[in-house]
């Protein structure tokens, strides 16, 4: 008999798959019901039938637009939000003065992976990152990242830390998913002869560019926060002291206690 462990959704499934796959399924639903309606008529959409396949479709869309997600947007991210928040202390017109030829090395480095050999492409670090990498010193195997090696320790060692890593990180999964979710929209609309139908486009772009900011945001704290908690935990050497419990204290003694003080 299947017990309720056996269909378990963790936080992040949830924000990362489950509602950006539900939000496409319901923006398609609406584009065919619009613009197809004799075949949006014929399909089996009653019942619990239709609520099934609704569920199985978003579940699907939510892990095509998480593979978007970590395969684009996150590398959107790196070279744009990260790469200003690792650049500090630089003002931000010497950093957009720096961006087109940045971007440039960052094309010609993907040319060669594609088309010759893959090699190692230096960017800025994290300030935490280096001291995380030396904190963690000899004990993260090779071939591990410091980010996720730091992580997995820190969730391993702290369930308190593990908890608010992982809120974080469905949050940012949650927007990272809504920026592809809004410009595939945006793009239907675009592409439809409807009224008002380019409006409708251009205000799911400005979602998407919002929805990105805001995941940027979200993802560089969790990662900071991650490097944190690592450092902390490896750091300390002794457990704080436990807070003794409470004791009842005879009121006679208290007077007496008092009174003596007082003298």
């Amino acid at each position: 008999m299947a017990k309720p462990a056996d269909f378990f959704v963790g936080i992040t499934d949830l924000f990362s798959i489950i509602l950006p796959g539900a939000v496409m399924t319901f923006v398609l639903l609406c584009i065919v019901k619009t613009n197809y309606a004799v075949t949006f008529d014929k399909l089996p959409l009653e019942g619990v039938g239709g609520y099934a396949a609704f569920l199985v479709a978003a579940y699907l869309l939510g892990h095509v637009i998480d593979l978007i997600g970590a395969s684009v947007i996150d590398n959107l991210y790196d070279l744009i939000y990260a790469n200003w928040k690792r650049s500090e202390p630089i003002s931000l017109r010497q950093w957009l003065k720096a961006t087109p030829n940045r971007l440039w090395i960052e094309v010609r480095h993907g040319y060669r992976s594609i088309f010759h050999k893959r090699e190692d492409n230096p960017r800025l670090e994290n300030k935490l990152l280096v001291v995380a990498r030396e904190v963690a010193g000899k004990d993260r195997p090779p071939g591990v990242n410091v980010y996720k090696w730091a992580r997995s320790w820190t969730m391993l060692k702290s369930g308190a830390a593990s908890t608010e890593i992982e809120r974080l990180q469905a949050n940012s999964k949650f927007f990272r998913g809504m920026v592809t979710v809004s410009a595939i929209t945006g793009i239907c609309f675009f592409t439809l002869q409807a009224p008002h139908a380019k409006a409708w486009g251009w205000a799911c772009i400005a979602l998407a560019v919002a929805c990105f900011f805001r995941f940027s945001d979200l993802r560089w704290k969790a990662v900071e926060q991650t490097y944190v908690f690592f450092i902390a935990l490896r750091l300390i050497k002794e457990e704080l002291p436990k807070t003794a419990a409470p004791t009842e204290i005879d009121e006679d003694e208290f007077k007496a206690g008092e009174s003596r003080k007082s003298d």
